[in-house]
């Protein structure tokens, strides 16, 4: 760790190509980053489509062993940090792009991370609060690698919006169920939360 905090390029996984001849990290480019985190991205969506295929064939030992190598494969690792750190940006607490590739390299999702979990309370207008619990990127970025790899195995069904579409689909099929001449909606979504209304 260096002192601020964040995991070093030292990271034992990270890949021959960012380390010199006596193993150190090698100092790289932006360019060369954002080609690699390219290059991950396009890599961790092929391994979900293999995962998928392997599921739909019936070879479901396959998948799971897919599904394993996806979440020890260093570029899925890349591909989820990048994810994970573009939220955090809009935060204004992303991760300098440099940085990316050595914290990925220090992702294992059996043994978790040790990286410090903010808590806060937020008060809500009606004077009650909810505590909120804040991940850094760490954390962030194994969920996003966890979630990526489980998807293939989650079917959710067809009304089910919070993986697809989010709410703006809701909304969406909500209307259309409106225009077809239903009445009444069986929903705990709040109508407030349409743009349509």
């Amino acid at each position: 760790m260096t002192e601020t905090g964040r995991p070093d390029a030292r990271g034992r996984d990270l890949p021959e190509e960012y380390r010199d001849l006596s193993g150190n990290p090698l100092q790289i480019d932006q360019s060369e980053i954002r080609r690699s985190i390219k290059k991950a991205e396009k890599f961790a969506q092929k391994a979900r489509v293999k995962i998928a295929r392997a599921l739909e064939s019936g070879q479901r030992e396959r998948a799971f062993e897919l599904q394993h190598r996806y979440l020890t494969n260093y570029h899925c690792k890349l591909a989820a940090t990048y994810e994970a750190n573009k939220k955090l940006r809009r935060k204004a607490r992303g991760v300098p792009l440099e940085d990316l590739p050595g914290i990925a390299a220090g992702l294992c999702a059996r043994e978790g991370t040790r990286e410090e979990v903010r808590y806060y309370f937020k008060q809500k207008p009606s004077g009650q609060g909810r505590p909120i619990l804040d991940y850094g990127i760490e954390n962030r970025a194994l969920q996003k690698l966890v979630n990526r790899a489980m998807e293939p195995f989650i079917t959710l069904h067809p009304n089910q919006y919070a993986y697809d579409g989010g709410r703006d689909a809701a909304c969406q099929a909500l209307m259309e169920a409106i225009e077809d001449g239903f009445k009444w909606v069986s929903s705990p979504m709040s109508l407030r939360l349409c743009r349509a209304f």
